[in-house]
């Protein structure tokens, strides 16, 4: 799976892995346990992380290097709230890492990118729409389910590409054009035009 199909440089990884850790390891320990023994939640919980692992097979995939898998990330926060959510997308995470052969170097920044801000992103438009808008379903259904997922994904795939964009600057040499595929030249090249 992967942000990035190729390695990441040992800092950036060693970066993202502790970050990512740190997120998942306060999530543990706040993460409201007791929910998951009621009734059909537990159950709710253990298949959504599976269908996730498995949605996530279905690649968008953006160059040669860059996949998003987005499916499912906002989801998982509206159902089972952040803590909860952050553990179950890292678990989906690392099953999908360990059954389809991801890198396990880019781990930590997967984990970061799909499992700890994406909750915490939906987290935080949940309680704003609650904040300020009046309790109604349709609130909810449209405040959360609709504009809340989009922001949620536009958020984290804007993410995803800027990681992937400042890795690639930092190991390609030279400057790196933004319009590589859209077949215009650089504008360095248009200067003299």
């Amino acid at each position: 799976m992967g942000i990035f199909n190729t390695p990441l440089p040992v800092s950036i990884a060693i970066v993202a892995w502790g970050l990512a850790l740190l997120g998942i390891l306060r999530c543990a320990m706040t993460a409201p346990w007791k929910r998951l023994e009621a009734p059909t939640v537990f159950s709710a919980w253990c298949a959504l992380l599976i269908l996730l692992t498995m949605l996530w097979r279905l690649r968008i995939d953006i160059n040669s290097d860059l996949n998003l898998h987005l499916m499912g990330l906002s989801l998982f926060p509206l159902m089972f709230g952040r803590s909860l959510a952050t553990l179950g997308l890292g678990l989906s995470v690392i099953a999908y890492t360990a059954l389809f052969d991801g890198s396990w170097g880019n781990l930590g920044m997967n984990l970061l990118l799909l499992a700890v801000l994406p909750p915490w992103f939906s987290d935080v438009i949940l309680k704003t729409v609650e904040k300020r808008l009046p309790h109604h379903m349709f609130i909810y259904l449209f405040g959360n389910g609709f504009f809340g997922t989009m922001t949620v994904l536009s958020l984290s795939g804007l993410l995803s590409l800027t990681a992937h964009r400042l890795w690639i600057a930092t190991t390609l040499p030279g400057p790196i054009s933004i319009c590589t595929n859209t077949g215009m030249p650089p504008a360095s090249s248009m200067a003299g035009t």
